[in-house]
């Protein structure tokens, strides 16, 4: 499933791939750019979101249980993978807030899914208010 997943996500970024956000843009982001990136952030949340079967922690665990992990290039993979699944910086502006406060990646990409675009969750939907400008996108992950 997991297999299929990644599969299904490489074909989404070949049809509408993640465009490089432009220099000197100011903070303005094209609504086609929000939009393609809350796509992608929507399908991805699958590979993170606890519980899910998906889920790159699931993953690894399973991988480890039923490959040789003493062969060093899959060693190397899977530590490349859990590095990846703990991440929790982004460069700059990503969840920066006017109070000069900021939060993590997901934290980020849960509150504008979640409350914005995927649910009505208005905890969430409220939460996603203290953000700058929605040029703020998730892409920067």
């Amino acid at each position: 499933m997991f297999l299929e997943a990644a599969d299904d996500y490489a074909s989404l970024q070949q049809t509408f791939p993640l465009p490089d956000l432009p220099s000197g843009h100011n903070g303005a982001v094209s609504d086609r750019l929000y939009w393609v990136v809350v796509l992608h952030a929507a399908l991805l949340r699958k590979f993170f979101a606890y519980g899910e079967q998906t889920e790159l922690h699931r993953v690894i665990g399973a991988a480890r249980s039923r490959f040789v992990t003493d062969n060093p290039r899959v060693a190397a993979n899977l530590m490349e993978m859990e590095r990846f699944a703990k991440s929790t910086t982004v460069p700059s502006r990503l969840a920066d807030t006017p109070e000069g406060g900021s939060v993590s990646a997901w934290e980020r990409v849960i509150i504008d899914l979640y409350g914005r675009h995927l649910h009505s969750d208005f905890g969430k939907w409220h939460a996603s208010k203290r953000f700058l400008h929605r040029s703020n996108t998730i892409r920067y992950i």
